[in-house]
């Protein structure tokens, strides 16, 4: 690792840290060596402003929830079975209160909020090639063309939600927007049914918002599985811990993830702490409540949540708005069980 400035470069001599990677903006502390490299004794990052103070909940206060959910997958080809159509089948029958007896769905009922973080539409494979059929509809031998078929019954299934819970819409990798981050919120063109609903909101990649004084931060989880791909490491949370200390979504942006050229502002910066920092489409389910290294301030603890697909492994998480505890609800088929 070299140190360049105006005077020349310097060889940097790190002893004990390891954990960096391209693009982290850093401050080093040390000595000049007599063998003319500079030994790190400390190293320093811009830091984020404590997260606000959780609101004070009364005795008496019910807890409300944000259920988190990700890769939903709808596409026309659906699956050995239909496990994947019998899954969210389910999981909308547990969201309307259908399922379970009279405490879980008097848990259900406080759900506030529904976050749907990416690949909702297998629009494209990940890495970016398309999947969706390319053939002019006039060639098709279907009434209907896939691609809006899919959309269709995503349509459908946001609109049977949305009437009974907010929910805010999320794009990801696979999903039919802009490939560079930030992604665009999905175009309303898609959601005809879903869109008349005051419940049903189109949000972007990454997303931040604050539900009940709560402040969510998450991604649809490029960013985290690039960062991944660019270390020794493969333990989701230490990387999103590690996002949080430098102060920064996605350091490796634009040389490994693509993103928009801005000129003069970088959306990706870490400017407040949320409370929960969350990243989806990651390979298994994994949760902490971590406070910063060396951060001396109150409010510096995040609830970690890293959530895989749930078209893969039936995962969703229920984050409690009063203390912030997470409980995986899990959905299983009789083929997958």
């Amino acid at each position: 690792m070299l140190y360049e400035s105006r005077l020349g470069h310097q060889k940097l001599f790190l002893l004990k840290f390891n954990s960096f990677r391209l693009g982290v903006v850093l401050a080093v502390y040390g000595v000049l060596t007599s063998a003319g490299t500079f030994e790190v004794l400390d190293v320093m990052f811009p830091s984020a402003s404590p997260s606000s103070p959780l609101p004070v909940a009364q005795e008496s206060d019910e807890p409300c929830y944000v259920l988190l959910i990700c890769g939903l997958r709808f596409d026309s080809k659906e699956g050995k079975n239909g496990e994947v159509q019998i899954l969210r089948h389910h999981l909308l029958n547990w969201l309307l209160g259908n399922y379970g007896g009279r405490e879980e769905q008097e848990k259900v009922a406080r759900i506030v909020r529904v976050i749907i973080a990416g690949n909702s539409i297998m629009a494209k494979k990940p890495g970016g090639r398309n999947c969706f059929s390319q053939m002019a509809k006039y060639l098709s031998r279907k009434m209907i063309h896939p691609s809006v078929e899919a959309a269709s019954s995503l349509d459908s299934f946001l609109k049977q939600l949305a009437n009974y819970v907010p929910v805010d819409l999320m794009p990801g990798e696979t999903d039919p927007t802009n490939h560079l981050l930030p992604q665009q919120a999905l175009h309303s063109c898609m959601f005809p049914e879903a869109c008349r609903l005051p419940n049903f909101n189109r949000v972007t990649n990454p997303y931040c918002a604050s539900v009940c004084g709560i402040t969510f931060l998450g991604t649809s989880g490029q960013t985290i599985d690039d960062l991944c791909k660019n270390s020794v490491t493969d333990d989701r949370i230490s990387v999103m811990l590690n996002t949080l200390k430098w102060g920064h979504l996605c350091p490796t942006m634009p040389d490994t993830l693509g993103c928009y050229p801005y000129e003069s502002d970088d959306p990706f910066i870490i400017r407040q702490l949320p409370h929960v920092y969350f990243a989806a489409n990651q390979p298994a389910f994994s949760s902490s409540f971590c406070a910063l290294p060396g951060a001396a301030e109150s409010n510096t603890h995040v609830r970690l949540l890293s959530l895989p697909s749930f078209c893969e492994s039936g995962y969703a998480a229920l984050v409690n708005l009063q203390n912030l505890a997470v409980e995986p609800i899990i959905f299983k088929t009789s083929a997958s069980i």
